[in-house]
């Protein structure tokens, strides 16, 4: 008599898919240690930084006038370049919450220049 052979995939579970590895850009650093990132990347990490605070769920950061000032001391750019959106009514503690992450981001990363300013 022959036995079936147990199945080792659980009946909940799906086959896995395969899925092309996915290509990381390098991480470029400045001479202060930090890395260089866009614009657009700098902003993303703000708003994910914010809004996984309690406080500051209706506190949104969009980009506003870049003035870079590359210095191999300090950051290279100033939160004066970003404009914040709330909706709603807003705590002081959500902007304190809002000033711990700008001067988190600004001690990690320094903004590239978009093309436009190497022309």
């Amino acid at each position: 008599m022959i036995y079936p052979v147990p199945s080792t995939r659980s009946r909940n579970t799906r086959p896995r898919r395969h899925t092309a590895a996915v290509q990381e850009e390098p991480v470029t650093t400045t001479l202060a240690g930090r890395e260089a990132v866009s614009a657009a990347k700098l902003i993303s990490f703000i708003n994910h930084e914010v809004q996984t605070r309690p406080e500051c769920t209706n506190v949104k950061v969009r980009s506003g006038a870049w003035d870079l000032d590359p210095r191999a001391d300090e950051c290279n750019w100033s939160p004066t370049s970003l404009v914040v959106h709330v909706n709603g009514t807003v705590t002081p503690a959500a902007f304190e919450e809002l000033r711990k992450v700008i001067a988190r981001a600004r001690e990690r990363f320094d903004v590239v220049a978009p093309e436009a300013y190497l022309l």
